[in-house]
C-alpha cells in the first residue's frame, strides 16, 4: 500500500500518512514475527486491545459497539491501523488510531492474508479499546 494523503472522495483506498503514527518503542512488542517456529492459529486470535495515537476527529466518529476494519500498512514506518468503514465498503483516509497489543501476532496473521476487524469495547476521552478478531 502506497503511504499518502489523498484528496476528498477518492476510489476509497485505505491511506494515511506516515507522521499519523510513532514507530513502536523498542523493547515493546514490535511488529515482527513471532519467533519460535510455533504454529498461529489465527483463527482463535481474539484480543482486547488499546489504540494509540488516536485522532480526535475519527475518535468522535465512533461509538461503543461500531466495527472497525483492520489494516496492516508496511511502509514507511510498519503500522496496524484501524479505520472507520463507510458505506460502499471504503475508509477514511485518516485512521481512528493504531493498535498497540499483541502486535506480532496479528502480523503474522494479516500476512498470511487474513483480515480482522476491531469492536470498539470502550471509549474514555482518548482511551479507546476494542476487540480484535478475524473478520
Amino acid at each position: 500500500m502506497e503511504v499518502e494523503m489523498s484528496g476528498g472522495g477518492g476510489a476509497g483506498d485505505t491511506q494515511f500518512t506516515r507522521d499519523s503514527f510513532a514507530s513502536v518503542p523498542a523493547g515493546s512488542e514490535g511488529l515482527g514475527a513471532a519467533g519460535g517456529g510455533s504454529s498461529l492459529n489465527c483463527d482463535a486470535l481474539v484480543f482486547v486491545a488499546r489504540l494509540r495515537n488516536v485522532d480526535p476527529g475519527e475518535a468522535d466518529e465512533i461509538a461503543v459497539g461500531d466495527v472497525l476494519s483492520v489494516v496492516y500498512d508496511p511502509s514507511p514506518i510498519p503500522v496496524i491501523a484501524v479505520f472507520r468503514r463507510l458505506p460502499g465498503g471504503r475508509h477514511p483516509t485518516t485512521a481512528v488510531g493504531a493498535l498497540l497489543d499483541r502486535l506480532g501476532e496479528l502480523l503474522q496473521c494479516l500476512k498470511s492474508s487474513r483480515e480482522f476487524e476491531a469492536e470498539v469495547q470502550s471509549i474514555s476521552g482518548g482511551d479507546i479499546r476494542v476487540l480484535v478478531g478475524p473478520a
